[in-house]
């Protein structure tokens, strides 16, 4: 195998051994079939528990699976637009986030946009019942996921399989209760149809079967916080008629990630059963699932890591950018308070968070879903009414009210960094010396703005309202009065210097 990561950190030796072994070696599977596995396996997932559907209330069968096959006649599940090794492509699985009000997830590079469950304002009566149902299953989980009873322990559930013999070490653990309940606050449902999910691929470890969703650790959660999923099989689009022929279950795998000693696991699961991942089992752990005959929904119940991924955090935000920027009482006319390098970046770092992590992200596939619940209209409106005032104080930059304006005979001179242009930029007025960070204007020149509008933008935080005649001088060394100077960075040993003439005060 030949791995060559750009601009990355090495890979651990650990890893390295696997990949190299994974060559030529065939790693041990334990599933219903074969016998059961060395003993190798008893403490290596010991936070897998399986929750077998009888052991449910039939009441919330009914109604989850119910509202699972309302959401998808309804066309809520929808695929998504995702990031993967550099590249965007699609997924093959169908999804839509549920959660409290206000919360989103993120996983891909993909920001989703919870529809908020159970709301008034739901546009869809049958939508909302379906949100409700599953939020009871999601309130049915923060108390049975803490659950400790042996007769819970996975080896009593999966016994009859085959998977798992005497002498696990989960009865000697299991005895005690959580103190913390989880508090699952978003789920994302899923729906596969292996009629429709072309080029499956084959699990490459273990010869495990066609893989729906390949290994990996479920995003962006609480560290050691449980996840638990609902499984629920189905009927196919394409309408086959499975019926006098035996049918493959839908299966997870579970291996040790980057372990070439320990058995994998592949778990076959019937419809409604449950399964959960408790204590670092998603941390320590790499799951995929393997694809049944049947399509299959699934929904999971996680604790994410949200302390930037709610609408109070973002309005926040703004708040904090806002009040760097002055009105006029008489005029209406918006001027900077604050034009030091550290609160100009603060503002623009608030800037570019509001824009390509909320906006962007939800006019591009958030919205899909107002159709159904129109929670998210009004506040992202407000978003992009405030984004708007952010636009204000960064292009071009506005003097504070109190800052004297320069006179016309000065000679501004900017210095700016040629290579990257994501230094410091000294700028010489008159007698005063500012230093001014060229990211202030964050994605500006990336965005299709030239650097000669973005040097007269900050010109004009200066007090100049009009810069002519700029041109690039000779490259040139640093001297020694610069390196003496107190700098807030580490010059690189090449500058280009812009000399702006001709000012009107």
């Amino acid at each position: 195998l030949c791995f060559e990561p750009k601009k990355k950190k090495e890979m651990s030796q650990k890893k390295k051994i696997a990949l190299i072994a994974l060559v030529s070696i065939v790693v041990p599977l334990c599933s219903a079939i074969p016998p059961p596995p060395p003993p190798q396996w008893d403490s290596s997932y010991s936070g897998l528990v399986l929750r077998p559907s009888c052991s449910l209330p039939t009441e919330l069968h009914g109604r989850v699976q119910a509202a699972l096959s309302t959401l998808r006649t309804k066309g809520c599940l929808l695929r998504d637009l995702v990031r993967v090794r550099d590249r965007d492509v699609f997924t093959s699985v169908s999804r839509a986030l549920l959660g409290q009000p206000g919360h989103t997830y993120r996983y891909l590079d993909t920001r989703l946009f919870e529809a908020k469950a159970g709301s008034p304002r739901c546009c869809d009566p049958d939508m909302r019942a379906a949100c409700q149902a599953l939020w009871a299953l999601n309130s049915f989980f923060c108390t049975d996921v803490p659950r400790r009873e042996p007769e819970e322990r996975l080896d009593l559930f999966i016994k009859a399989e085959g998977v798992v013999g005497k002498g696990s070490k989960h009865s000697d653990e299991w005895d005690l209760e959580c103190t913390v309940p989880p508090q699952f606050n978003v789920t994302l449902l899923n729906f596969m149809d292996p009629a429709a999910m072309r080029h499956l691929k084959e699990e490459p470890y273990y010869g495990m079967g066609k893989m729906a969703v390949g290994w990996h650790h479920d995003e962006n959660l609480i560290a050691q916080s449980p996840v638990a999923v609902y499984s629920y099989s189905c009927h196919s689009d394409a309408g086959e008629d499975l019926r006098g022929l035996e049918v493959s279950r839908w299966r997870i795998g579970l291996k040790v990630a980057w372990d070439i000693y320990t058995p994998g696991l592949a778990l076959p699961l019937q419809s409604g059963d449950c399964y959960y991942m408790r204590d670092d089992l998603n941390t320590t752990h790499q799951h995929c699932v393997l694809a049944g005959d049947n399509a299959r929904f699934s929904s999971t119940h996680r604790v994410a890591e949200c302390s930037k991924g709610t609408l109070e955090y973002i309005q926040s935000r703004c708040t904090e950018a806002l009040a760097n920027l002055g009105v006029d009482p008489e005029s209406g006319a918006h001027s900077l308070r604050s034009l030091l390098p550290l609160t100009l970046k603060h503002c623009e770092d608030i800037h570019n968070e509001v824009e390509f992590e909320w906006l962007r992200q939800y006019w591009f596939q958030g919205q899909r879903y107002t159709r159904f619940c129109s929670w998210w209209s009004g506040p992202m409106e407000l978003l992009e009414r405030d984004w708007k005032l952010m636009e204000t104080m960064v292009g071009p930059l506005h003097m504070a009210p109190h800052m004297a304006p320069h006179t016309a005979s000065h000679t501004v001179r900017l210095l700016v960094e040629s290579q990257s242009q994501a230094g410091f930029m000294r700028v010489e007025c008159g007698a005063r010396d500012y230093w001014l960070d060229t990211r202030l204007m964050g994605k500006s020149l990336h965005n299709g703005r030239g650097k000669t509008k973005r040097l007269v933008s900050l010109v004009h935080a200066l007090g100049c309202q009009n810069a002519h005649n700029i041109r690039a001088r000779n490259t040139i060394k640093h001297t020694d009065a610069d390196r003496e100077k107190d700098i807030p960075h580490r010059l690189c040993p090449h500058q280009t210097y812009f000399d702006i003439k001709q000012f009107i005060g």
